[in-house]
């Protein structure tokens, strides 16, 4: 009997493994069975992902290209205003140039005329401490002085012609 009880030992333990086996399968198809029907909405959000990306990249791509273009219209109009400046500099320091030489007419007692394209003063304007200054807007240049020098108006129209041909140049130059 002893053998007869081993053996017969033997197949309910072998049952008994066969059954937890079993039991196991049952159990571990199921999560497979889960896992599949999990697959078809994994491979759902992984498409989604992929559009997700795809449309932040061409978002990316196109701020950069932006950006670039935004880039080039500053640089030109910071190239442009760079250039402005520079006229009004210019133009600053041939307004006082000339106004330092209306000074130096005034203090000794010359009548100047008003520069071309400079808004004239009202005839007989007073300034302070000085003569009355007469603004006169003919162009009539007036002869060489007894010394063989240029007259004051001469002097204006030639420094005029002069400022000029410069701010030409430099328009010029900027083209």
């Amino acid at each position: 009997m002893e053998a007869f009880s081993i053996s017969t030992f033997l197949d309910i333990l072998m049952v008994l493994l066969l059954a937890a086996v079993l039991a196991y399968g049952v159990r571990l198809n199921r999560n497979l069975s889960v896992v599949r029907s999990g697959r078809e909405e994994l491979q759902k959000l992984l498409q989604d992902f992929t559009s997700a990306t795809e449309r932040a990249e061409k978002a990316l791509s196109e701020l950069k290209s932006g950006t670039g273009a935004q880039a080039e219209v500053m640089a030109a109009t910071t190239t442009k205003a760079q250039t402005i400046a520079d006229d009004l500099e210019f133009l600053i320091r041939r307004g006082e140039t000339l106004a330092d030489g209306l000074e130096a007419a005034v203090k000794r007692g010359g009548a100047p005329r008003s520069p071309a394209g400079g808004m004239p003063r009202s005839s007989g304007s007073q300034l302070p401490d000085g003569p009355s200054l007469s603004m006169s807007t003919e162009s009539e240049p007036r002869s060489e002085t007894d010394s063989g020098e240029p007259s004051l108006d001469e002097k204006r129209e030639q420094a005029r012609a002069k400022s000029k041909s410069e701010l030409l140049k430099a328009l010029q130059g900027m083209r």
